[in-house]
């Protein structure tokens, strides 16, 4: 069935960690309300840290659902869940842009 344990609903997590993303891009533009969004909101440099561990975060757990979704699914076995897991961090940590996805992996071993 390629997944959907549960209603994959971890691309909800990715879906949040792109909100963050938006949020952190557009933080220093003119504060505008556009299309039922604010665009420049004008965070501190504390709050926007912060939305850069919560994206970190989000991405990493819709990683690791995506990934237990497929195994409890039963369309990967347990030597598959491991080798893609990894393959998809390893993915995750090439783009990590603010570093979080690496410290946060870092602080498991």
């Amino acid at each position: 069935m390629s997944g959907g344990i549960w209603d994959y609903a971890n691309c909800r997590m990715y879906d949040f960690a792109e909100t963050f993303e938006d949020a952190i891009s557009k933080n220093n533009e003119k504060p505008e309300y556009w299309c039922g969004d604010w665009n420049g909101q004008l965070y501190s440099d504390e709050v926007i840290e912060e939305f850069k561990k919560g994206y970190a975060i989000l991405r990493l757990a819709d990683v690791y659902a995506h990934r237990a979704d497929w195994l409890l699914s039963g369309d990967d076995g347990g030597e598959t869940f491991v080798r893609r897991l990894k393959e998809n961090l390893n993915d995750l940590i090439k783009t990590d842009k603010y570093g979080y996805i690496t410290k946060i992996l870092e602080s498991l071993k």
